[in-house]
């Protein structure tokens, strides 16, 4: 069962970045927190929606041949 609230660690942990890089989707609002309490907490949803949207890169259609 997936976790409901991850911290911010954890939320870096999750989707194999950095905090800082963390910090900076935050910041630019392409990832939505929570404060609970003091702490500032990511909800699992968000981080499926999050990885749910990044863009495919797709090597295999660059345009070169293998003929």
């Amino acid at each position: 069962m997936m976790k409901l609230l991850y911290s911010i660690k954890e939320s870096a942990a999750a989707l194999a970045i950095s905090r800082a890089r963390l910090y900076e989707l935050i910041s630019a609002n392409q990832l939505v927190t929570c404060k609970l309490g003091h702490r500032t907490v990511v909800r699992g949803e968000e981080l499926v929606r999050f990885a749910n949207n990044l863009k495919i890169n797709d090597r295999h259609t660059s345009g070169s041949s293998d003929v």
